[in-house]
């Protein structure tokens, strides 16, 4: 007998077995295709309109379909990777709505010609679980009750494993089948007509908690009524099956490499999907939509020319770098690194689909929640598991930040809308739009637009946070024009701190080093962004960043100190200047207030490279002169005359001598650095030391062979790794160059001094010699002047003079 009226089309009732309730895209392009394979037969029931209905009526598929027609068809395009669309055609064994009394009633026949009842698929949004008194959910009580009604008369049977009716929402709220649970036993529990329906809610209904992921749009002049996908992602449906309640088809391995369907039958796997999501998926999203937005790339899509645009190049080795360095190091002890990684191979597939782009203004709505929720959980891990928090998650909390900007000061916007700027536009001129422009005015959601043009966008205000709870918008827009980063410290903290900023109050209370260094690192890539420096273009310099590119650790970009450092004596170490030297920043004014001053003298002092004018040391060219490495640390004399206030009496100077250099320092180490605790001024030194290397692991480990690893890298690709070893601790240690105290006398050293004469140097180094002679009372002298004479002779190479620079004026210094 077939059910065929205005208010639904279902050719053959008696073979209908699963409800589909809502008609969404993403219900319609994954659950109903994955019931026809499962071998069900759902029928779609639209929650309020009709428009799904009327497209099966009108035969958008074929045909007219008819009330003989079994099924019922309808089409989902899907865009492959290669450009190609493949329309499939899906089936339904029925189509209704609950918008209207007459389609409800529409419903409750079909449940009375229905014979079985396994799955009831529900497309309920976050605001359709807003509570009890939700429409949808009182529509979804009504055909429970009736199914209650129908199964205790065995007019309706379960065939699913337990008996039980499986309800599966597909919809990205966190415990989905639990909160739909709680408000229809809160809806039973009201309704005195049945009581004993919320018994068979608690003992013949199993609420699923579901993950989906598969990003879906619409066809273009559809009236969304075709699905537009991209192909079907390895966990497009992920269903928590704690009590293996669903039918046996559900677990096949067709199912899963087809539709993309995965059954959880262990407590916490769902929420591990659903938080390497949050995290590996929608947290590089998030990392990415907004500087791609700031930077007038509107289409996700521009991330598939990764091998032959620039931008797409460092935006992407940006993505990665996030990845492998932040969000991989935080999850892998708590989700497993396989499965970190392949989260995000799959997720690194689609995002570059080179056909199938989302907009990017579309993901920046609601970032301020999405950073927190996305990117704090990250954070937090990495901070209280002591692992390096580096520039790439520091960047993509500015962006977000620097997106959430207005441009002008703004209070109780009108409907929370703030209008700001877009990278390489003036921010003053996007005030008030000029009205005229080349390009158009375009609405990426609901009441929001940008204009490329006139370099302009819109965007809604959240997160209440600060010490007045105004929105981090209004916090940041506040300030009017650019500031310096202690500026913008204190409302950065105040959104951290918030549960949309990723709720790291107790971190950034607890004033630990690595969490203020991130919340500093915030503030300086913020204020350069506000300044005008050009979001990509700072991205490309951190990607060459101190030869660790994007997996630099955010102290190397904190600049100045926190106003919580001036209370006490900070020692004043050098550190790369965190602002280069054409920043827009530079030409910032500096605040009046002390700690604003204290920070950037700290700042620009911190970064002054000093010139080292009395040294031992020999270059990389002396060979076995250029002494280095562990080994050498720890013989230097000073360490060997502590050992020997430490040794056994029977150990002496010369027993010690005859080993090696690579045995007097593993017995220094063990008595000096395992048996005692380091704190001389000569142990600090090598802590000191290793801990700028990046060994902080090694020495916490005391391993010493991990340190020596370390050199071995180095050491292995001979004159050239010695060289970049050199080079690396000139600059971490901040010396400009060094003057060396040799002895020219020494046949070793002399050696090194003698390459090729140049005669057109001999002048310069004759001139000096008789200037030298001629102040000198040589009568009582016994200063060798012929063999200082015979050397300069043979030396070579100009005697450079340097003048140091001269004091700063301002924060940009000024020529030489």
């Amino acid at each position: 007998m077939s059910t065929s009226s205005a208010s639904s089309l279902v050719p053959s009732p008696n073979e209908v077995d699963c409800l589909c309730i809502g008609s969404g895209r993403f219900l319609r392009s994954v659950l109903v295709p994955a019931l026809n394979a499962a071998g069900h037969k759902p029928a779609v029931i639209q929650t309020r309109g009709r428009t799904f209905l009327d497209y099966c009526a009108a035969g958008a598929v074929g045909d007219a379909n008819t009330s003989s027609d079994v099924p019922l068809k309808y089409e989902v395009d899907v865009v492959e990777y290669d450009g190609t669309v493949a329309t499939q055609i899906v089936d339904c064994w029925g189509a209704g709505t609950l918008g209207t009394e007459e389609g409800r009633d529409e419903v409750t026949k079909l449940l009375d010609q229905m014979k079985s009842i396994s799955i009831i698929g529900v497309g309920v949004t976050e605001a359709g679980l807003s509570g009890p008194t939700s429409q949808s959910l009182i529509h979804l009580a009504a055909i429970l009750k009736k199914i209650a009604t129908l199964l205790s008369n065995n007019s309706l049977t379960c065939p699913n494993p337990n008996g039980k009716v499986c309800v599966v929402n597909t919809d990205n709220v966190p415990g989905n089948g639990s909160v739909i649970c709680k408000y229809l036993l809160e809806i039973a529990k009201s309704d005195d007509s049945v009581t004993s329906f919320e018994d068979f809610l608690r003992n013949r209904v199993t609420f699923h908690n579901t993950m989906v992921d598969r990003i879906t749009s619409q066809r273009d002049g559809s009236g969304g009524m075709v699905p537009r996908c991209e192909p079907v992602p390895s966990k497009a449906l992920v269903i928590e099956d704690l009590d293996a309640d669903l039918p046996a088809t559900f677990s096949s391995q067709e199912l899963k490499s087809k539709y993309g369907v995965v059954v959880r039958a262990q407590s916490g796997q769902l929420d591990g999907d659903i938080a390497l999501k949050l995290r590996v998926a929608n947290g590089t999203h998030t990392a990415v939509a907004h500087v791609m937005a700031l930077s007038s790339l509107l289409m996700t899509d521009a991330l598939a020319k990764e091998k032959g645009d620039e931008k797409a190049t460092t935006l992407m080795s940006y993505l990665d770098s996030y990845f492998l360095d932040q969000i991989l190091v935080a999850a892998s002890d708590q989700f497993g690194k396989k499965e970190t990684e392949s989260v995000y191979e799959d997720w690194r597939k689609r995002l570059c689909h080179p056909k199938f782009g989302l907009s990017t203004f579309f993901i920046t709505q609601n970032g301020a929640a999405k950073g927190g929720i996305r990117i704090g959980p990250t954070i937090r891990d990495l901070i209280q598991s002591n692992e390096t928090v580096a520039v790439t998650t520091a960047f993509a909390i500015a962006a977000i930040l620097r997106f959430l900007t207005p441009a002008k000061p703004s209070r109780n916007a009108k409907n929370s809308i703030y209008r700001g700027w877009l990278d390489g536009h003036d921010r003053e001129s996007v005030v008030v739009p000029s009205g005229s422009s080349d390009g158009e005015t375009a609405v990426y959601a609901d009441g929001l637009r940008y204009n490329l043009a006139e370099g302009w966008y819109e965007f809604r205000g959240s997160c209440n946070c600060g010490n007045k709870t105004r929105p981090i918008c209004e916090l940041l827009g506040a300030f009017g024009t650019t500031k310096q980063p202690i500026e913008y410290l204190a409302p950065i903290k105040a959104y951290l701190s918030k549960e949309d900023g990723g709720n790291l109050g107790d971190i950034i209370e607890e004033g630990g080093e690595s969490a203020n260094n991130f919340c500093i690192c915030v503030a300086t890539l913020y204020a350069r962004m506000v300044a005008g420096d050009g979001i990509l273009a700072i991205l490309k310099e951190l990607l060459g960043k101190d030869g660790s590119g994007f997996s630099a650790d955010c102290k190397s970009l904190v600049d100045g100190i926190s106003p919580t450092q001036l209370d006490g004596q900070v020692p004043l170490h050098y550190r790369q200047g965190a602002v280069p030297e054409g920043s827009n920043l530079l030409e910032t004014s500096v605040g009046t207030k002390p700690e604003h001053i204290a920070s950037i003298v700290n700042a620009e002092v911190g970064s002054v490279m000093a010139i080292d004018l009395h040294t031992h040391l020999l270059p990389p060219s002396h060979g076995a002169l250029c002494s280095w490495g562990i080994d050498e640390i720890l013989t230097y004399h000073y360490l060997i005359a502590e050992y020997f206030i430490t040794a056994p009496a029977e150990v002496t100077p010369e027993q010690f001598y005859v080993m090696n250099k690579q045995d007097q320092a593993d017995v220094i180490w063990k008595a000096l650095f395992i048996e005692r605790s380091p704190i001389s001024e000569a142990c600090r030194g090598v802590i000191t030391t290793l801990v700028a290397f990046g060994l902080s692991k090694e020495v916490e480990a005391r391993d010493l062979e991990g340190i020596r690893r370390f050199y071995i890298q180095f050491r292995d690709k001979g004159l050239s790794g010695t060289e970049e070893f050199s080079r690396m601790v000139y600059k971490l240690a901040g010396v400009k160059y060094a003057v060396m105290t040799n002895v020219p006398f020494d046949a070793n050293e002399a050696a090194h001094w003698r390459p090729k004469r140049k005669v057109k140097n001999l002048c310069g180094a004759l001139v000096c010699l008789f200037t030298s002679i001629l102040i000198m009372d040589v009568t009582y002298c016994s200063f060798p002047f012929r063999s200082l004479f015979s050397f300069l002779v043979g030396i070579s190479g100009p005697i450079p003079v340097r003048s140091p620079r001269g004091p700063l004026a301002s924060r940009r210094p000024q020529n030489d």
